[in-house]
């Protein structure tokens, strides 16, 4: 069975802009830092922002992409 992280987060009024342009330095800082940064999908409702992990393990064994899994 494929691992799934998910967090959520309340989005408390804050614009899909400012959600996006949050999102898109997190993931330069993460990258300029050298850490490992695995592929994530965002899920965004008019309260909540859900933050998925997607399994690069199991793609990897499946020879897909992990946003099929």
């Amino acid at each position: 069975m494929p691992k799934l992280t998910m967090r959520s987060y309340e989005r408390d009024g804050k614009s899909l802009e400012f959600i996006t342009e949050h999102n898109l330095q997190h993931a330069k800082d993460v990258i300029d830092s050298g850490d490992s940064f695995a592929p994530t999908m965002f899920v965004i409702t008019d309260k909540t922002l859900y933050y998925v992990m997607l399994d690069t393990n199991l793609a990897q064994i499946m020879k897909a992409s992990p946003m099929e899994r």
